[in-house]
């Protein structure tokens, strides 16, 4: 059985003899067979979930990597709100996942380019974390939005309704990789999972839900611009992630 992800109105094409036709998709995954080969093509519309069936048929191993990799071709074609022409960037993920996340605020003009989250080279959080022996390549890594929101030339916080437009797509990433802990970097984190605010007066704080544990920290942005304490305030939350079941 093949996959095909598409966009509203569109073609389902045979992988074997590409024969299609035109099509509009509901928000329910439904095989189409070929007329000529009796290939069994799949129709998966955007907004849609993953439905667990399409990964229990021959061939089909791997299926969390399967999953992920429908899921951001999913979101490729994401056109939600007006910010996806500034660039969007994937979420963070590799075969050594160990069951953390980490989620930030938006992507900056370097992750755009590099097409992943906390990229610059000289990375804060990356230092802090390797302190407590994470490597980037354990964590799954996301922003509250995918797209980068710019005011001008310059980064702008995402605001309430981008951060909700976006949500879903976290929930569909959540429900693949089941993260064990989380870390929340910032007051936009805090916001899009927990619907808190006062992150600076919170940091080093853990709150579980549905068995998931959750650690709230300053942005590494924040441990910049406050070096005095702003940097000892982000190790203590990110040894607490470290140190979290």
């Amino acid at each position: 059985m093949m996959m095909y992800i598409c966009n509203g109105y569109d073609k389902l094409r045979c992988g074997t003899c590409g024969g299609g036709k035109p099509h509009k998709h509901s928000t329910i995954p439904t095989p189409v067979t070929c007329e000529r080969t009796r290939n069994k093509v799949v129709c998966i519309p955007v907004d849609c979930l993953l439905p667990d069936y399409l990964f229990r048929i021959d061939g089909m191993e791997h299926k969390t990597e399967r999953m992920l990799g429908l899921l951001e071709k999913q979101l490729s074609k994401c056109r939600k709100c007006d910010i996806h022409i500034n660039g969007q960037v994937k979420p963070f993920w590799t075969p050594d996942y160990k069951g953390m996340a980490i989620v930030s605020e938006a992507p900056g003009r370097e992750d755009v380019n590099n097409n992943t989250p906390f990229s610059c080279t000289d990375n804060i959080l990356m230092e802090v974390l390797s302190k407590y022996d994470i490597h980037r390549d354990h964590c799954f890594i996301i922003n509250t939005v995918n797209c980068r929101p710019v005011e001008g030339l310059k980064n702008r916080n995402p605001s309430a309704l981008e951060m909700e437009m976006c949500k879903p797509w976290m929930n569909k990433y959540f429900g693949v990789l089941k993260p064990k802990k989380v870390l929340l970097l910032g007051n936009h984190a805090l916001g899009s999972i927990l619907g808190e605010s006062g992150v600076v007066s919170k940091n080093n704080t853990t709150t579980v839900v549905n068995g998931i544990t959750y650690v709230r920290s300053v942005h590494p942005a924040y441990a910049i611009y406050n070096r005095s304490s702003g940097l000892q305030m982000l190790e203590n939350s990110v040894k607490s992630f470290a140190e979290a079941e």
